[in-house]
């Protein structure tokens, strides 16, 4: 066996470990922010820099790149930067929601005292409020320099997706391959949809923003090699390996060599690990190379959705735990939508970014859409889980984005 194929069984079979045991499925979160002081000003990467490091505790473990730090972590959460200084937090996964609720709220709590006591605070939403991306910097990390390069001649977009985007992104389990392609392809299906759900982007660039799924809208245009839906996803042979296939054949842009990045130019995975086999490690970073609305990692990210304060991302979270969770809901929508290609999302994202609800999903009216996902999610929910979805399904009775209830005043929803 050639090494390339030795290869892409390395990175089929990592999916392959992603397998949880049935019933023992956890769901985590990712939420960004944008850090803005009372004037509308952002946040520095120095001044953050300093205020993540004094929160670092006992027991917690740095992250530095080429001698930068860029954040922490420890068994509930990390703490990281994104290009342009947004301020991560990835919830670590958990069987219970009510779990990830106390450790976001810890955050909250800790981050918003200490970002106060500097005169700064943080703003949910999709695209920044307050800045063109054009007027925001990188912070001093290599991945992000070359990243920058690279999107320059890869699309329109991709500078302002670096630098004036946040999202929330939610992480479901898998237990067998099949149960992979069943969630994969349904998440990807239902990615116009829990975009217009979370929209929250009042603002692009310096203006009212004119469409919906403002963010959508930027990653459309950010590379098309590496981002929206993998082109392998509704082949008869969709699978671990499919996957990795059609990732091992792209461009990385970058790769990382002990502590250093290096940029990797035109060459293809394939080109550049020809000679030798892939580690781990390296199988990881290239993973989060690339960009997909749905990445399998070895668990799908599911990417769509704005930046949401914490009453809406834990609404949305359990949405789609109630949807990915319970089987007889997951069969359901496998058969209530019917795609056969990447092309129909692309043109549900299109309606509903010049439409909203008044737009068109596969055929079904958006809002019939939405009401059929709440109306099965809701019926199976116990009381708790009910409460917790609230906030959003009554927006969503209400057809109004979270975009269209924040706040202008103060910058927050």
């Amino acid at each position: 066996m050639d090494l390339e194929q030795q290869n892409i069984n390395a990175i089929t079979g990592y999916f392959k470990a992603g397998c949880k045991n049935r019933g023992e499925e956890r769901i985590g979160i990712e939420t960004e922010h944008f850090v803005l002081n009372n004037r509308g000003e952002p946040i520095t990467y120095g001044i953050l820099d300093a205020i993540m490091q004094k929160q670092v505790r006992k027991g917690d473990h740095v992250e530095e790149e080429d001698g930068h730090f860029l954040g922490y972590y420890n068994e509930d959460f990390s703490i990281t930067l994104e290009p342009a200084a947004q301020l991560e937090i990835s919830v670590m996964p958990q069987q219970c929601i009510a779990d990830v609720e106390r450790i976001l709220a810890r955050f909250y709590e800790e981050y918003g005292e200490a970002l106060y006591n500097e005169g700064y605070h943080m703003v949910h939403a999709g695209y920044n409020p307050v800045r063109r991306a054009g007027e925001l910097a990188l912070i001093p990390k290599k991945r992000y320099e070359y990243m920058d390069e690279y999107f320059r001649h890869s699309g329109s977009r991709g500078y302002q997706m670096m630098r004036a985007t946040a999202s929330t992104q939610i992480s479901v389990d898998y237990f067998s391959e099949a149960d992979f392609i069943q969630k994969y392809r349904l998440a990807c299906i239902l990615v116009p949809i829990f975009s217009l759900l979370t929209d929250n982007s009042p603002v692009y660039e310096g203006q009212a923003s004119s469409r919906f799924l403002t963010r959508s809208y930027v990653w459309q245009g950010v590379d098309a090699q590496r981002c929206l839906i993998p082109k392998c996803v509704f082949r008869p042979d969709f699978g671990f390996r499919a996957y990795a296939e059609e990732l091992y054949h792209k461009q990385p842009i970058l790769v990382k060599e002990g502590n250093r990045t290096r940029a990797t130019g035109s060459d293809t995975i394939a080109v550049y690990y020809r000679n030798r086999l892939l580690t781990v490690p390296e199988i990881q970073h290239l993973i989060s190379m690339f960009f997909p609305d749905i990445r399998l990692k070895q668990y799908l990210e599911i990417r769509p959705a704005d930046s949401l304060p914490m009453p809406l991302a834990l609404a949305y979270m359990e949405l789609v735990k109630g949807i990915f969770y319970r089987r007889e809901t997951l069969d359901y929508f496998t058969d209530y939508f019917r795609v056969s290609d990447g092309l129909e999302i692309e043109e549900a994202k299109q309606s509903l970014m010049e439409h909203g609800y008044r737009g068109v999903v596969y055929g079904i009216p958006a809002a019939e859409a939405a009401d059929t996902l709440f109306a099965r999610v809701m019926e199976a929910a116990d009381s708790k889980e009910r409460e917790r979805i609230k906030p959003l399904y009554e927006l969503e009775a209400g057809r109004i984005t979270p975009a269209q209830v924040w706040d202008k005043g103060n910058g927050r929803w």
